[in-house]
């Protein structure tokens, strides 16, 4: 493909590119590690279950609207309640457990086509990718040598590029 049949790159970070179930149980385990793990997916579910009612009754107009970071309060609260946790620091630090959410295993890899390291961008070509090499101050630059995709000085730099291909 070229890079003329490029439109766009859109990412859809929240479960495309980040494990949120991961994060949250993370979460509940640090708001409570003696929890096994059939108690960590009860209160998983109990989470996941509160959001996604809570965010229809929003879109719905039944509720008026709310941040995500209000929304995931609300839930923490409810799961540090059904675990008997009544400590608020650790309300707030399982409410912001979906802040430090891990990449899936393939997201990693499947950004790489886009590096400031002239490494990961020879790393990539050799398995494939096309590849757009961003400047920056710190890193590996290209050599003389490299021959990548796209060069940019920057994100907006290469959304240009990609615009005008």
């Amino acid at each position: 493909m070229s890079t003329s049949e490029i439109d766009a790159l859109v990412f859809d970070v929240l479960g495309t590119l980040v494990d949120e179930p991961a994060g949250i149980r993370a979460g509940i385990r640090a708001l409570d590690p003696s929890l096994d793990e059939p108690r960590i997916e009860q209160l998983l579910a109990l989470w996941q279950q509160h959001i996604e009612r809570e965010q229809r009754r929003i879109l719905d107009g039944a509720r008026p609207y709310l941040t995500s970071d209000a929304l995931d309060l609300e839930a923490a609260r409810l799961v540090a309640d059904a675990a008997g946790v009544d400590d608020p620091a650790a309300v707030a630090a399982l409410a912001r457990s979906v802040r430090r959410l891990p990449p899936w295993p393939d997201t990693v890899t499947g950004l790489a086509l886009v590096a400031a390291h002239a490494w990961d961008l020879r790393a990539a070509q050799h398995h494939g990718l096309r590849t757009a090499c961003i400047a920056r101050p710190v890193g590996d630059p290209p050599t003389p040598s490299d021959r990548f995709d796209l060069h940019a000085a920057d994100l907006p730099d290469l959304a240009d590029q990609l615009g005008n291909a």
